[in-house]
C-alpha cells in the first residue's frame, strides 16, 4: 500500500517535468483546439472559484 500511494502521488511531479509547449506547427494544423483558449472561457475567475469550491467538498 505504501509504494501504491507513493507512485500514485509522484505522477503529477513527472507531469510538471515533462510539460511542454505546443509548436507552431501543431498549433497551424489543429486551430480548433486552441480556438477556446484563445476565447479564455475555459480558466476565468468563475470557472476557477468554482474548482476550489469543488476540491474542498
Amino acid at each position: 500500500m505504501l509504494d501504491y500511494s507513493t507512485i500514485y502521488t509522484s505522477f503529477p511531479v513527472f507531469s510538471i517535468v515533462f510539460d511542454e509547449d505546443a509548436d507552431l506547427a501543431s498549433v497551424i494544423k489543429f486551430p480548433v483546439l486552441y480556438k477556446i483558449l484563445q476565447k479564455v472561457r475555459v480558466l476565468n475567475a468563475k470557472t476557477f472559484v468554482s474548482w476550489c469550491i469543488k476540491s474542498m467538498y
